[in-house]
């Protein structure tokens, strides 16, 4: 148990090393709830397989892309190597809103999204399409700032070494996840859903706030925090077939709650909204210690 945990579904990138923008985009699109794999992403730059094999993603083409999902873009751009720890600190303020970021390393020939800084650890979490081991890696500061800075020997002639990053923000009715210290540990541990599937569950189980509801209404996390033990042992008592342990369950409700509260999910304060969301938690739970997944086969 414990696979990798990944903002979508599917691998984006492993032998598919012309996809790494597309990838790399997807991954900063669910972080504001845009599920779209890297197919999609490249029918939004405007380019075939072809060309996308051919040249790769452009600047443009994922500036573009961006666009047509209703994302922002602003570069972060610099010729001067010294101009390193001005770049790091930037992209430390952009990615602690929230907001992801593409990076350009190998020598400006490969795309990475950068998804959050751990403040505690001191470290970039870095999402790269190309990797099979694991979802996402860290960096320091130095080892990134080496990262992002090409090597002008292993340059095209006619290319300027730069630092060449794309700060991704939302428009308007974009809401992006608050990434914090938990959220990246679930990411380097591996969890036995990805991000999509939890959404989707959330959204069945819980509202997102608003300004009109936040007096009505608390962090769902605390309720799945406040009741993990009534949960398991309910789902473990009613079950007749245990395909996960009872160690499976909490992690399991942890990973739901780590996930509620980056993306402030909610639920109201009166018994029955409580009532209601503790049953629902409670049947998803069960199906999971029944098939040791939440998809009950036909």
């Amino acid at each position: 148990m414990g696979e990798l945990f990944s903002p979508l579904n599917e691998d984006q990138g492993a032998g598919w090393r012309s996809y790494c923008g597309p990838s790399s985009l997807s991954y900063c699109l669910a972080i504001f709830g845009i599920f779209a794999d890297k197919f999609e992403v490249r029918r939004k730059a405007g380019l075939s397989s072809w060309q996308l094999f051919r040249g790769g993603a452009e600047n443009e083409d994922i500036i573009r892309a961006a666009r047509r999902f209703g994302i922002q873009t602003a570069p972060l751009y610099s010729k001067k190597k010294s101009s390193g720890p001005w770049i790091i600190e930037r992209l430390k303020k952009h990615l602690r809103q929230g907001w992801p970021a593409m990076l350009t390393i190998e020598d400006g020939e490969h795309w990475v999204a950068a998804l959050g800084y751990a403040e505690e650890k001191g470290k970039f979490l870095v999402a790269n399409p190309l990797e099979t081991d694991n979802v996402c890696d860290l960096y320091s500061d130095s080892q990134l700032q080496a990262e992002l800075w090409p090597d002008p020997d292993q340059m095209e002639e006619d290319d300027v070494p730069a630092y060449d990053i794309l700060l991704i923000k939302p428009d308007k009715r974009g809401e992006p996840m608050k990434i914090d210290h938990e959220f990246l540990r679930l990411c380097e541990r591996g969890s036995e859903e990805d991000l999509q599937t939890i959404r989707e569950t959330l959204d069945y189980l819980f509202v997102k706030p608003s300004k009109k509801s936040r007096s009505q209404s608390e962090p769902a996390y605390r309720l799945i925090e406040e009741y993990q033990d009534m949960l398991v042992e309910s789902a473990w008592y009613q079950s007749a077939v245990h395909e996960a342990s009872k160690k499976d369950l909490r992690d399991f409700l942890r990973d739901y709650s780590i996930v509620a509260r980056c993306l402030g999910y909610t639920v109201g304060k009166t018994p029955k909204a409580r009532e209601s969301a503790l049953i629902d938690l409670a049947v998803i739970l069960t199906i999971y210690l029944n098939y040791g997944t939440t998809e009950c086969e036909d």
